[in-house]
């Protein structure tokens, strides 16, 4: 009796998204997909499923359609093997995963493998077609490692829309630094960049100098006057890089007010050349 029990194939109930997200959330996410793909939901349930705003039920419905579209190349997706960059750190050949993103996304969510690689399965996401950024926005604020959390934070700024902004704002709460210094880094170039600018001014204040620094730098980049203020407190702080971002940021936001700030004139006479170099050229002297 117990053994037949333990050979039952899954099974789910409730409507489609408790189904869905049932399945996500099981031990055994290879018998539930099994179970998702063998099942009765019809193809126009789950393509509209596709679209729905949980990203978990959106990654689900996709992974059980590219499965049922051709598990042959969803099977090779699944046990594709990484590369080695001139870096030394594993990547994804270019062409794993382009026309079935979500099979790699199942993998990177479900699959048991070391944290370089599903770095690099993130990496290899933002090349491909599809939803992967609403997909990798919901990682960034719910996975168990910082270090995905971090590369899922880096890669929104190849991405737009309100799962952005959202993703990126809570990174840049993260307990993590690394998190918040990837968050920081990418909200300048992220198109929800000037939605961010509060939460920006909050990170160059954070306890981390490379965090702040980051933060200044986007800061500048976006062009954020608000932020003056906020900047010129980084240009202060104990490591010369966030230094130097946060001068060069002044320069971009206002290059007139730089010249003749306080805090620029005090950094020409900075203990690290680079620094001191940099806010010499502001100052025109």
């Amino acid at each position: 009796m117990i053994w037949t029990l333990l050979l039952a194939p899954l099974a789910f109930g409730g409507d489609l998204d408790t189904q869905l997200l049932e399945a996500h959330g099981t031990v055994d996410w290879t018998a539930a997909r099994v179970a998702l793909v063998d099942g009765d939901l019809d193809e126009a349930t789950l393509t509209e499923a596709t679209a729905d705003d949980d990203w978990r039920v959106s990654l689900t419905a996709s992974a059980v359609l590219s499965w049922r579209a051709d598990a042959d190349s969803a099977a090779a997706i699944w046990a594709a093997p990484t590369l080695e960059s001139r870096a030394g750190t594993p990547v994804f050949d270019a062409r794993v995963a382009v026309d079935h993103p979500a099979v790699l996304a199942e993998r990177l969510v479900h699959a048991d493998e070391p944290t370089e690689v599903r770095r690099a399965a993130v990496e290899q996401l933002r090349r491909t077609q599809g939803p992967w950024d609403v997909w990798v926005a919901g990682l960034a604020t719910s996975d168990d490692d910082a270090q995905v959390r971090a590369i899922c934070a880096e890669v929104m700024r190849y991405a737009e829309g309100e799962h952005v902004e959202a993703a990126l704002r809570a990174a840049l709460s993260d307990d993590s630094s690394d998190v918040r210094a990837a968050a920081a880094r990418g909200a300048g170039w992220s198109k929800s960049g000037p939605q961010l600018i509060d939460a920006l001014v909050t990170a160059t204040q954070d306890g981390d100098h490379v965090v702040a620094g980051f933060a200044a730098r986007s800061l500048g980049w976006l062009g954020a006057s608000s932020a003056f203020d906020a900047v010129a407190t980084v240009v202060d702080g104990p490591e010369w890089r966030s230094r130097l971002d946060a001068l060069r940021a002044l320069e971009r936001i206002d290059a007139e007010r730089a010249a003749t700030h306080p805090v620029v004139l005090r950094a020409r006479s900075d203990a690290d050349e680079r620094v001191a170099r940099a806010a010499s050229q502001i100052a025109g002297s």
